[in-house]
């Protein structure tokens, strides 16, 4: 029903399923739903519908780097280990586009990640063709519970861009898939406009690298007219900064001039080679979800973090280091050559600014040429010496990891909020998901002590090895090493709150709260109660069953 009076258009009938966010969590789920309707295991009538800020699919498009790869099989997509059957597999995207072929001849199973991006794209529409609804172009803003008709149903509002029209859409049941969000350094993230956009870039040469290729030709042009070197931070030690300052560097050794440099900054003393040998690789099987979820302790879950930390944290595919290596070691050779023929050397230096964090930041307008983007002055401290070094930048990229916060704020600011015990919840509080068979508990300061350093269950992945369900990149700089030259502020321990969701990554709740019958699932936010495999390719086609079996189970 519409009100042609009211910009807000409200759909009185309900939906049985509403998903939030449209990525490869939830086109797994829209997968299997198509595929019980094929073999008529699920009833036609069934409404389901997918929301979706972007006004079109689409998939790490600041990350398609040309030649870049998948680091999983392509036998780990939406369907395969769900049901090999399914359509939705990507051998028969394959089959579809006349490749197959062509793909065996390869003799690898590792697609490109534009290829793969491109699977999804598939996946997504033929998702449509068969039913299920999808509603792109529309940020959803709250949720919250009503009574209708004696009936308790979620009402989920969205806004759709550009037009600002306000959609009210009325379910059932909800999945909340949000995707992570893109996290800087404070002291990097302050100097961002409030309302970041890529044409930010243009006036203040801050991003991240999720929005490297969307971001870095129209802001190379602008900077590269004036035939002036560019000197560019690249701040992280993951996959992502990697892949991005080997994009870069070809880029600038392309341009008509040189003597540009890129300095990237890493904390540790060297770049680290991710492990995806067969025997570790089984922690990314779908049969140690079981083992993760049900293990006693935290202690024993941080522990086991830890141990595999080196397959998803801060870490480099070997490829992708030797590449980067003999980038430098050739840059050497250039060097020693042209000394000896008194040529000019390389046109683009690559530095490796190691043991270091950026501790402060500034921005510095260009006094000669206004129009173009704003400088950056970056101070970095020496981990081990904790010497302070500043240097101005024209451009800095973080591969500073991800936040996955937004289902928690659209409980927190929901009426639901009582019923999950997210009631006393604000900005700052810390909330942890814990499997069903814990006691829930309200909790202040850190829950892991004596955990070894970067064991702790509430960390981000931080490359994309497997390239997370809805995204993942490098390690941060954000948190600086004690110094006798910096005094950082005494910071409170913030109040940590407890959720329990099921094996079925259904949230549960709270012990005090009755249950009204209308179930919400998440989706790639589940690490610590579900393993590292959660936030990554490598399970969504069996969660997604498994999701879907847990709601028919349960009407």
């Amino acid at each position: 029903m519409t009100d042609s009076s009211n910009p807000t258009h409200t759909q009185i009938d309900a939906f049985d399923l509403l998903g939030v966010g449209f990525g490869p969590a939830n086109i797994a789920i829209a997968a299997a739903i198509s595929d019980k309707w094929s073999l008529n295991e699920l009833k036609q009538n069934l409404r389901v519908i997918f929301v979706d800020k972007n006004t079109v699919f689409q998939w790490h498009p600041g990350m398609l780097i040309p030649g870049a790869k998948m680091q999983i099989s392509c036998l780990k997509d939406l369907a395969t280990l769900r049901n090999p059957c399914s359509y939705f597999t990507f051998l028969n995207y394959l089959h579809s586009q006349n490749r197959l072929s062509a793909f065996i001849n390869r003799s690898t199973t590792v697609p490109s990640r534009r290829e793969f991006a491109d699977y999804l794209g598939w996946a997504a529409r033929e998702a449509e063709k068969r039913g299920v609804d999808v509603a792109y172009g529309e940020e959803v803003v709250s949720i919250s519970k009503i009574r209708v008709e004696e009936r308790d149903l979620i009402e989920v509002t969205s806004r759709r861009s550009p037009s600002d029209e306000v959609v009210v859409r009325r379910t059932k049941d909800i999945i909340l898939s949000t995707g992570p969000s893109p996290r800087l350094p404070r002291v990097l993230a302050v100097l961002q406009p409030p309302q970041w956009t890529t044409q930010s870039t243009l006036s203040v040469p801050v991003f991240h690298t999720s929005y490297y290729m969307i971001s870095i030709g129209s802001l190379l042009d602008k900077l590269t007219q004036s035939g002036t070197p560019l000197k560019v931070a690249m701040v992280g030690g993951g996959q992502s900064c990697a892949e991005c300052l080997i994009d870069l560097y070809n880029r600038l050794e392309g341009s008509s001039h040189g003597g540009h440099q890129i300095d990237m900054i890493i904390r540790k003393d060297s770049l680290k080679p991710s492990d995806d040998t067969p025997f570790v690789n089984e922690i990314f099987d779908p049969a140690a979800t079981d083992e993760w979820y049900n293990l006693p302790t935290d202690r024993l879950r941080a522990q086991v973090l830890y141990e595999y930390k080196n397959t998803n944290y801060s870490v480099v595919n070997p490829k992708t280091i030797d590449n980067l290596y003999e980038l430098i070691y050739e840059q050497k050779l250039s060097d020693a050559i042209a000394s000896r023929k008194g040529e000019n050397v390389s046109k683009t230096r690559v530095n490796l600014r190691i043991n270091e964090t950026v501790v402060g930041a500034n921005l510095i307008a260009r006094e000669k040429d206004a129009s173009l983007p704003h400088r950056v002055t970056l101070i970095r401290q020496n981990a081990r010496t904790h010497q302070l070094i500043e240097d101005t930048y024209d451009i800095v990229i973080c591969g500073t990891g991800y936040e996955r916060k937004t289902w928690i704020r659209l409980l927190r600011e929901s009426n639901l909020a009582k019923d999950f015990g997210l009631a006393s919840a604000t900005d700052d509080t810390r909330v942890r998901l814990v499997p069903a068979h814990y006691d829930v508990q309200f909790e202040t300061g850190k829950p892991f002590d004596n955990v070894k350093e970067g064991a702790e269950l509430v960390q981000e992945p931080d490359n994309d090895r497997h390239l997370n369900t809805e995204s993942g990149t490098s390690s941060s700089s954000s948190t600086p090493p004690s110094s006798p030259s910096i005094s950082l502020p005494p910071r409170s321990l913030p109040q940590t709150i407890q959720l329990r969701i099921s094996r079925a990554y259904k949230l549960l709740p709270a012990p005090s709260a009755l249950d009204t019958g209308n179930r919400v699932y998440l989706q790639g936010c589940e690490e610590a109660t579900h393993g590292l495999s959660d936030t990554l390719l490598s399970v969504a086609s069996i969660r997604s069953g498994e999701v879907l079996d847990d709601l028919l189970n349960a009407n």
